[in-house]
């Protein structure tokens, strides 16, 4: 499946029997992958033949995706339209068939003899980086990792472990399986053998690495996780991510805050005495905001601040109160807000529609330029007019430019309750613009203000409509 998207045939048709190719006269034939692998396609239409004695190193029915490796190298086969019964992992097989070109070069129009089993090759260990480089791509390895998660594809009951090293991310694909997530795994430190996989896009450049691992007897836990994960010390939020010569960021850190905002099925905001930090998370926690709750999770890179990544949450029976820090502009855009919930005040600049609800361009009062969002599209009822001024209520986010400096903010709306009007627009402003009623929650009385604005640009209100409007 990952390899089909970019690779390209050389030859359309498929053999179905075993026998020889017949490629143009001037061909040769290769008789070692690592021959084919070396081989330059110099666009001469004359494909390369190969004849190999090669051990199936994996087979996966969804792409399909057939590995084979010979004592010096391995290769993808491309097994599309073939329609004589797959090999299996262990099979050592004659094979015969042509080069092709993809990422990689593979073997096109195969055609095999079993000729019995053999033993699969010694694993090259590889690290992260090295398998980033795509040399290892379609060799038996084995690499490490901690264990993150897992995530079961439903077309082939592929399972998928999310895997992390100190340098990046790699998943392990292990098909046909049909038993319970190994949840033991999860936080353990992990080495997994199979296929070094590449997955890669149209132009054929690498932008992930898997490993293609045909069972899980090819895995075992180097260290164990903790049998109760809950059991380490918290960490402060704003240690996170930071550098200590103790810790280990690839593993679960615990954080004890108060919930302030929660969006289900994603994960939620909260804060401790230090900050905020996100917690991503689909483990079907029900608390509310204000609840105070303890978290583990995979600290990751976010769009500023460090985030958590496969969390687990508890409550701990204890609610409080949410109390925003009320910030401006200027101090939004140093970035110690970020996830944090806040409190700003500024000016309606325009109102863009989107997916049924709406988004604010606002200035602060210190006139920064800053985006109001709903983190969950809904039906929000009418938007305020142009020119009002309100005060904001939410999570503040911010985004960085190239050197991973703050450079803008916006403020995640939780509901429409978060928007509190502070002074309508001015009435010449209201007849410049047509009008239009809304509704929007007003502090003074804690109820929601009911009026009407001018929302057309040139537009002037007839008799019936402004005598309302000025009452």
């Amino acid at each position: 499946m990952l390899r089909i998207a970019a690779l390209t045939l050389v030859f359309c048709g498929f053999g179905t029997g075993f026998g020889e190719t017949s490629p143009s006269s001037g061909s040769r034939t290769l008789t070692s992958l690592a021959q084919l692998r070396e081989l330059q396609v110099d666009g001469s239409g004359r494909p390369a033949r190969i004849h190999v004695r090669a051990v199936v190193t994996y087979y996966d029915p969804v792409g399909p995706d057939l590995f084979v490796q010979d004592a010096a190298a391995g290769i993808w086969v491309d097994l599309r339209g073939l329609k004589v019964p797959p090999p299996k992992v262990g099979q050592l097989l004659d094979l015969r068939g042509t080069g092709g070109a993809g990422f990689s070069p593979y073997v096109a129009n195969p055609q095999w003899k079993n000729l019995g089993t053999a033993p699969l090759p010694d694993p090259v260990r590889v690290s992260f980086e090295q398998a980033a480089t795509g040399s290892s791509d379609s060799q038996w390895v084995e690499m490490e990792g901690v264990v993150r998660s897992f995530v079961l594809e439903a077309e082939g009951s592929v399972l998928v472990i999310d895997t992390a090293t100190p340098t990046g991310v790699f998943t392990v694909r292990v098909p046909n399986y049909h038993a319970p997530f190994p949840m033991a795994m999860v936080d353990a430190k992990v080495r997994f053998q199979g296929v070094c996989g590449a997955a890669f896009n149209r132009r054929n450049q690498l932008v992930a690495i898997h490993l293609m691992m045909p069972g899980m007897e090819y895995s075992n836990v180097l260290k164990a996780a903790p049998a109760d994960p809950f059991a380490v010390l918290a960490t402060p939020v704003t240690k996170i991510g930071t550098f200590s010569a103790q810790s280990d960021d690839l593993h679960r850190v615990k954080v004890i805050g108060t919930i302030t905002a929660r969006f289900p099925a994603q994960g939620i905001f909260l804060m401790d005495a230090t900050g905020g930090v996100y917690a991503e998370s689909q483990d079907g926690f029900t608390g509310n905001q204000g609840d105070e709750v303890e978290v583990v999770g995979f600290p990751a890179r976010g769009n500023y601040s460090t985030v958590l990544r496969s969390a687990a949450i508890r409550p701990m029976g204890k609610h409080q109160s949410l109390i925003p820090v009320r910030i401006d502009g200027q101090s939004a855009l140093k970035g110690g807000y970020d996830a944090g919930l806040v409190r700003i005040s500024g000016t309606v600049q325009a109102v863009n529609p989107v997916n049924g609800s709406y988004s604010l361009a606002m200035q602060s009062d210190d006139h920064v330029n800053f985006a109001a969002n709903f983190a969950v599209p809904a039906e929000h009822g009418l938007p305020p007019s142009i020119g009002s001024r309100l005060q904001l209520t939410g999570i503040c986010s911010i985004k960085t430019d190239e050197n991973g400096n703050p450079s803008v903010f916006e403020i995640v709306l939780r509901s429409p309750h978060d928007i509190d009007l502070l002074a309508s627009p001015p009435l010449a402003d209201q007849s410049a613009r047509g009008f239009h009623r809304f509704c929007i929650r007003n502090p003074d009385n804690g109820g929601f203000r009911v009026g009407r604005h001018f929302a057309q640009a040139g537009s002037q209100p007839d008799a019936t409509h402004q005598s309302p409007a000025r009452k």
